[in-house]
């Protein structure tokens, strides 16, 4: 997580948020892990791509075939 803020430039309370947006709107899925309580809310092991087309108009020539399974 602390890699995605850097790289977009937005801050650790935001991005959360903005990931709940983007899953709410079918673009990404989140993976979280089973700790339970309010620990576990804000814990995410993996964001996926909804979409694997998106990868393809998202991404580089060299879209990586294993994130797409």
């Amino acid at each position: 997580m602390a890699n995605l803020c850097t790289e977009l430039k937005v801050s650790k309370n935001d991005l959360p948020n903005y990931l709940a947006y983007l899953e709410t709107a079918g673009m990404i899925g989140q993976l979280r892990d089973d700790t339970g309580g309010l620990r576990g809310l804000g814990k995410v092991e993996k964001v996926f791509i909804d979409n694997p087309n998106l990868m393809y108009a998202l991404g580089n020539s060299g879209t990586n075939v294993g994130s797409l399974r």
